[in-house]
């Protein structure tokens, strides 16, 4: 029995298959290459989107986008590798009509369009509202580290900066307690040695000058490859210099709905940063979003409210240095109408002073807790009094208590909806980290990641035709209503002009 013989690659063919032939029908790439030919470039702001009357003939903009989003879609991602799959890749080929710029075109293209990336991102989700795919009835929001272009060597602190120049200084004077005790050796010896302290000099005057430049812009830190990218910890307890990603992922089919990337370390604040974008994006009048514990801040709590929105999120109990036992400061209860606190023992602890740093005001009252038969249980051995600490936010943090107990589905729905997308990104299509340098340029990156994922997710949810379609009606929309206000313009435009001739003076008879 033989094998299945293969074709013979030198031989001659009278009739040849056309490059479509080898494209399956419900190829991905299909769906690509007509949203990518149904957008308006110019709209979006991409540039170079209207050739010159002279000099060489540009790429299209649409190839190099088609490329790309292919490229994201697929973990490739350099210029170098976009251009071998030019050359190899019959999808990339049939995609882009065998054209083949070269790796620096593919790099400038996102170089130059980095902020109209965005919108291309955000039309595609237009499209995903439209049929359905995204609802906005929950959006949860979360953060995650995405490394940045720059070696953890080349971030710098005011602590590790004196660290440093501390090792130099006694790597030279060990150098020179050597050229001491060398006197009398070989010239060489001793050259190599005054070469190393010029060297280890040098190095003083850049440590000593990156110091100064962080005292006087009073930065906590400086990275030198990437000056936008920042030290963050991660969860593992190490540090890496970072990009810290901000998605609002929808509960519904978890398609990222909005996304902003920040070089803040922690998530503090950006819970109404990123509601007011959502919001402000797809002009929505309410919103309910969740988040996790490191988004519980007073503040942005105060601000979602104002915007209409509803947050739902954790919010830790700050835990007492001093151990306490049965008498915590939750058996205190707070009486709003006499701003003071009643204790176990039915005693009322008033405002005492404030401390401004940490913005809480302490009440306490030391006259009673002497006499008190809890006295030993519930005041700490360093002063025979209780005092109890009231934060600014607090009664904040209470009503987003009670609102959490209200609605515990909403809190536990937060790790199944936003993390799939980051664990898909950063495991399944290998993009956890960057490759250019900059925020502005990160953002863009990242427009591309998302937009793949998102493009991705929705096809394996309707298919191919049925995402075309939907595209097809999504711009067919869109068509009506612009021809809608053209000719409305013109009529509009055609009655004024009337109306200023009709006031007119007539000449020789009649109005022209």
């Amino acid at each position: 029995m033989r094998f299945i013989a293969g074709e013979d690659r030198h031989q001659l063919r009278m009739m040849h298959d056309c490059l479509d032939d080898f494209i399956i029908k419900d190829s991905a790439v299909r769906v690509l290459d007509f949203f990518i030919e149904e957008l308006d470039l110019v709209r979006l702001g991409f540039k170079r989107t209207i050739p010159k009357a002279k000099g060489r003939k540009p790429y299209d903009p649409k190839v190099l986008l088609k490329l790309y989003l292919y490229g994201y879609m697929n973990g490739i991602r350099t210029g170098r590798k976009l251009e071998v799959e030019t050359k190899r890749n019959l999808e990339v080929m049939w995609l882009l009509g065998k054209l083949s710029p070269d790796f620096k075109t593919i790099c400038d293209f996102r170089k130059y369009n980095k902020k109209a990336l965005k919108g291309v991102f955000r039309e595609f989700t237009f499209i995903c509202r439209k049929v359905n795919l995204i609802d906005f009835k929950l959006v949860a929001i979360d953060g995650s580290f995405f490394s940045a272009v720059n070696h953890n060597e080349k971030n710098y602190t005011l602590k590790k900066l004196q660290i440093l120049l501390k090792k130099v200084d006694e790597k030279i004077d060990r150098y020179f307690d050597e050229l001491d005790r060398t006197d009398m050796l070989e010239l060489s010896d001793q050259k190599s040695l005054t070469e190393q302290i010029d060297i280890l000099q040098q190095k003083r005057v850049e440590y000593e000058d990156l110091y100064r430049s962080l005292q006087v812009s009073k930065e906590k830190q400086k990275s030198l490859t990437d000056p936008d990218s920042r030290m963050m910890k991660k969860t593992n307890s190490k540090t890496d210099v970072s990009y810290n990603v901000q998605t609002a992922v929808d509960s519904k089919h978890k398609l990222i709905a909005e996304y902003d990337v920040t070089n803040d370390c922690n998530d503090k604040k950006q819970l109404s940063k990123m509601s007011h974008q959502i919001k402000d994006t797809h002009a929505l009048t309410g919103l309910e979003v969740t988040a996790d514990s490191g988004y519980s801040s007073g503040m942005e709590i105060e601000k979602c409210h104002a915007m209409n929105v509803t947050p739902f999120v954790p919010i830790p109990n700050i835990a007492s240095k001093e151990k306490l036992g049965d008498y915590s400061k939750s058996v205190f209860q707070y009486l709003s109408d006499e701003d003071c606190y009643l204790c176990p023992a039915n005693e009322k602890l008033y405002r005492s002073y404030r401390e401004e740093k940490q913005r809480r005001t302490m009440y306490e009252k030391p006259s009673a807790c002497k006499s008190c038969t809890f006295n030993s249980e519930c005041c700490p051995s360093k002063r025979n009094y209780r005092r109890i600490g009231r934060y600014d936010n607090e009664a904040i943090y209470q009503r987003q208590r009670v609102m959490n107990l209200q609605y515990p589905e909403k809190l536990s729905a937060r790790k199944c909806i936003v993390e799939h997308p980051f664990g898909t990104i950063k495991h399944s299509m290998n993009q956890a980290y960057f490759l250019t340098k900059g925020l502005a340029s990160v953002n863009g990156e990242f427009a591309l990641t998302a937009c793949a994922y998102n493009f991705k997710r929705a096809i394996n949810i309707l298919g191919v035709a049925a995402l075309m379609q939907a595209i097809r009606e999504y711009y067919k929309g869109i068509r009506f209503i612009l021809n809608s206000l053209l000719n409305m313009s013109k009529l509009i435009h055609f009655y004024a002009k009337m109306i200023i001739l009709g006031r007119q003076k007539p000449r020789y008879g009649f109005i022209y």
